[in-house]
């Protein structure tokens, strides 16, 4: 889900949920530009560990410095539940990885952009045309 939201988006441009069986669990996406350093990369650890998120995915118009590496990499690591890989909790990710078809690394086996509930009148059956 895009954060669609006017004003503060409180270091979060973006959601995904992964799944892990039944659970979901919620990736965040934060977009930077211009000069980024490590203490974006501080500050989305803060915003997953308040969001309660499994990891989170920064994503940069700069190649990342090497304290913005290291930074990540002090996040730590999560385990993936369908193999034996484990991911970096922060992945940093430039606009130029991405449009030479790099792809992210989601900890889990599926991913869905948001989820939606589809209201069903009393007594009508849903059409789809």
């Amino acid at each position: 889900m895009i954060n669609e939201k006017k004003g503060k988006d409180l270091g979060i441009d973006g959601t995904a949920y992964a799944f892990d069986g039944a659970t979901p669990k919620k990736l965040l996406f934060s977009v930077k530009s211009g000069r980024v350093t490590s203490s974006q990369i501080r500050d989305l650890r803060g915003t997953i560990d308040r969001e309660n998120a499994a990891g989170g995915i920064l994503i940069t118009l700069e190649e990342p410095t090497k304290d913005m590496k290291q930074e990540a990499i002090k996040a730590g690591r999560i385990n993936n539940l369908f193999s034996a890989e484990k991911h970096n909790k922060i992945e940093i990710v430039t606009i130029q990885e991405i449009l030479d078809g790099k792809r992210m690394n989601i900890p889990v086996a599926g991913v869905i952009k948001s989820a939606f509930r589809l209201e069903k009148p009393q007594g009508e059956q849903l059409s789809f045309a």
